[in-house]
């Protein structure tokens, strides 16, 4: 990833790790196959919240708490939840005609296109971390939502044979 290695230097300017941390951390990314933002927070160096803020910062976006936000519970009705888990991304908020969505991985354009391209609409990314992520998935579009669109999808798919 392009941007990562400038990342890297972001990190040690913004406090989250020393030199030396940046090494060992590097060593267990190259041991375990994990990327550097999962494998900061098992060592101890840094919360979730603390490293995503700084990814967020470093990317010139916005950090959000989707526990914390008001998200309207018929924007979900606007995300069908196959794109939402298939993604890994909430929608939080609608305003003009942009769609604000939280993410976890703001360096992937790739996604952020892709997101663009199934939803057809304008968004505006903004970064949250994994777990808030998942929970504000759970809390729009309930545990088994994925499931539950996969079984429709099958049974539409059977239906039109």
């Amino acid at each position: 990833m392009p941007g990562l290695q400038a990342f890297e230097k972001h990190l040690i300017r913004d406090g989250i790790l020393d030199d030396t941390q940046l090494d060992r951390a590097q060593t267990e990314v190259a041991k375990k196959g994990l990327s550097l933002l999962e494998v900061i927070p098992q060592m101890g160096y840094a919360t979730d919240e603390a490293l995503y803020r700084s990814l967020a910062d470093f990317c010139e976006m916005r950090f959000v708490v989707p526990s914390r936000e008001n998200i309207p519970e018929s924007i979900a009705e606007t995300v069908p939840a196959r794109y939402v888990t298939h993604y890994g991304f909430v929608p939080i908020q609608e305003r003009n005609g942009t769609l604000v969505i939280a993410i976890t991985d703001p360096l992937d354009s790739h996604l952020q296109d892709d997101i663009r391209m199934v939803l057809k609409k304008r968004i505006e990314p903004v970064v949250a971390t994994p777990d808030e992520v998942k929970k504000a998935i759970k809390a729009l579009y309930g545990v088994g939502a994925d499931t539950m669109e996969k079984i429709l999808i099958k049974e539409e798919l059977e239906g039109a044979v």
